[in-house]
């Protein structure tokens, strides 16, 4: 009778260890698809901000609207759609379809200059180089920060083809040839801290 006993303890040790296992497991699959729920949110807020950019550049102070002096209290812009706009709120982009995975998921965008500048101290921006800053937030809390880096070089090549133009250069093709090392060929670099 003692060695039943010892073998049900040990069966019931066992079975209480397998399901502290099995237990562990699922919060821990359940907390990374609450963390990639974040990271989506990040992606599309990310999206959302190069969108914006697109538009809002202008040729001759290319995203100085959008920086402010050495990164010190960055602009969320409003223009940005869903842009800080939480859960239950109206323009919350996740929540519009009624999902209810989707209903805790909300990004904020800033837009920073890039460290290089010229004008970084300043808050100008003198190489149309700026960092676009999402975090996308998610169920139970979770946070997922993508920092993209963009140099919108059609802006540039606008602002490059008119202040060459200035100085007495005429043809575009000798305006982009003179403006080419300014403009670089990189056109995004992405990177995730």
């Amino acid at each position: 009778m003692a060695l039943t006993l010892i073998a049900i303890t040990a069966l019931l040790g066992l079975g209480a260890l397998t399901v502290l296992s099995v237990q562990s497991e699922l919060q821990s699959s359940g907390q990374s698809r609450f963390t990639n729920s974040a990271l989506y949110a990040a992606e599309s807020g990310t999206a959302a901000g190069m969108d914006f950019l697109r538009t809002n550049c202008s040729v001759n102070s290319l995203f100085a609207a959008w920086v402010t002096p050495g990164n010190v209290d960055p602009i969320v812009p409003s223009g940005l759609i869903g842009n800080g706009i939480r859960p239950g709120e109206m323009g919350n982009p996740f929540a519009d379809n009624g999902d209810v995975a989707n209903a805790d998921l909300w990004y904020e965008v800033t837009i920073l200059n890039n460290a290089a500048d010229a004008q970084f101290e300043t808050g100008g921006d003198d190489d149309g180089i700026v960092v676009i800053r999402s975090e996308g937030h998610g169920p139970d809390n979770t946070v997922a920060i993508i920092e993209q880096e963009v140099l919108n070089a059609d802006c540039v090549e606008k602002f490059c083809e008119q202040e060459y133009a200035q100085r007495g250069l005429t043809s575009r093709n000798d305006a982009f040839a003179a403006c080419s090392p300014r403009v670089g060929g990189t056109a995004m670099r992405t990177f995730t801290p």
